[in-house]
C-alpha cells in the first residue's frame, strides 16, 4: 500500500508525459511502463495523458471507447494503477484470481459514493498478471 512518504511526479503542467519524459521520470520503473502499454495494446485500449488542475499532476486516463478502465498516475517508487468499480461487484471482486493481500485490502477499503476505488501499486512486471486479471473483469471479460 502506498505511504504518505511517497511522492508524486509528473507535476509540472508545462511538461507533457512524452515517452522521453516518462523515461527519464521513471527511470527502472520504465521497463514495468512498457509491459503495461502492451497490456493496454493487448486489450485495445488507449491511454491519454491529461493535466488535471485539481490534482496538480498528469494522469493517465485508460480508456475503451467512452468507457474508463483505469487511471494511472507516475510515482517515486510505483506507478499507481487505480480502478473503480460498482460496490455491488465487491463479491465477485473478491472471486477472481488475485493475490489474498489484494482480497483483504478491497474488503477494507472505502467506498467513495457508490463506487470502490482499487489502487494498485505497480513496480514490477511479475504483477501485470494482477492489472490483467482486474482488466479482464473490467471490460467484461
Amino acid at each position: 500500500m502506498y505511504e504518505d512518504t511517497n511522492r508524486q511526479l509528473l507535476r509540472d503542467a508545462a511538461i507533457m508525459p512524452s515517452e522521453e519524459v516518462l523515461r527519464g521520470e521513471a527511470g527502472m520503473l520504465y521497463p514495468p511502463y512498457l509491459q503495461l502499454v502492451d497490456l493496454f495494446e493487448e486489450y485495445s485500449i488507449s491511454l491519454h495523458w491529461r493535466y488535471y488542475v485539481d490534482g496538480s499532476a498528469w494522469l493517465g486516463k485508460v480508456t475503451k471507447g467512452s468507457k474508463t478502465v483505469c487511471w494511472l498516475s507516475l510515482w517515486d517508487q510505483f506507478f499507481k494503477v487505480s480502478f473503480y468499480f460498482p460496490i455491488r461487484l465487491t463479491n465477485r471482486l473478491l472471486n477472481l484470481d488475485i493475490p489474498k493481500e489484494l482480497r483483504y485490502r478491497i474488503l477494507s477499503l472505502k467506498p467513495i459514493g457508490k463506487t470502490l476505488p482499487i489502487p494498485i501499486e505497480y513496480s514490477a512486471i511479475q504483477q501485470i498478471d494482477v492489472l490483467k486479471t482486474l482488466i479482464g473483469f473490467k471490460l467484461g471479460k
